[in-house]
């Protein structure tokens, strides 16, 4: 990082701290913690990789902002929001609300990713690399790059909200027409598993959702105490107990 910021000739950030703030406009983040860094700085540069995702479908330009989120933070946003169509608003309304800062969004998709990403999709060779001011726009013509239309929840809530057109036949594309670079043989993400678990909540009153909520497991032979679990756990329920960490 330091040797690219000198490469740069831009100083490297050393601000760790995190601020509060209240949204009273948004949709479901009211109120949310973020990198206290963004209060300096004269603009944000959005850049991201374009990704298929299995959860949201898509993870290009909307969704990268939740990088605003402090790192250990982030697991307890994902707790705030379990449902899917509210954790698409959650990320509508951070970018909604760093709107006035990002002045530019990138989308690298020379290589991109298709099948079960983020994290264990394969690469996939679009050789394209897509810049709007919006990142909602962005996104709809990303989400037509993969073949995904009307399916990645961030995007139909920006298109519900009035912040991006309905159509990519509504947005100027400058440059190579997006069809023209569009994949049709792009391996979707396996989200029938995601499409269960979005339902859950509503099933049974929620009784059904409790026996498949994630649960941390604790190795006592390897636990030494030191409670960085329960510090970092979004549910709080581990506690240290006699040297030991335990689940409440």
């Amino acid at each position: 990082g330091l040797a690219a910021c000198e490469a740069a000739g831009a100083e490297l950030n050393r601000d760790l701290g995190v601020a509060d703030t209240h949204f009273p406009e948004a949709h479901v983040l009211k109120s949310f913690t973020y990198t206290a860094w963004l209060d300096t700085c004269d603009a944000i540069i959005d850049f991201c990789k374009l990704k298929s995702h299995g959860m949201m479908g898509m993870s290009a330009a909307a969704k990268n902002l939740f990088g605003v989120i402090p790192g250990t933070m982030k697991p307890e946003y994902h707790f705030r929001f379990p449902n899917m169509a509210d954790f698409a608003h959650m990320l509508v309304d951070i970018n909604d609300y760093f709107s006035e800062k990002v002045r530019l969004c990138l989308v690298d998709a020379v290589d991109a990713m298709e099948g079960n990403g983020p994290t264990g999709g394969t690469p996939k060779d679009f050789s394209v690399l897509l810049t709007s001011r919006s990142p909602f726009c962005l996104d709809l013509v990303c989400e037509a790059l993969l073949g995904f239309e009307g399916t990645v929840p961030m995007v139909s809530c920006a298109k519900r909200r009035g912040l991006c057109p309905e159509s990519i036949e509504d947005i100027e594309i400058i440059g190579d027409n997006a069809e023209s670079c569009r994949t049709l043989d792009v391996v979707l993400p396996d989200t029938q598993k995601f499409n269960i678990l979005r339902e859950l909540p509503n099933l049974f009153g929620g009784k059904l959702a409790k026996l498949f909520e994630p649960r941390p497991e604790i190795n006592k032979k390897t636990c030494i105490g030191c409670g960085v679990c329960a510090r970092s756990c979004p549910q709080h329920t581990i506690e240290i107990k006699n040297k030991k960490a335990v689940i409440d």
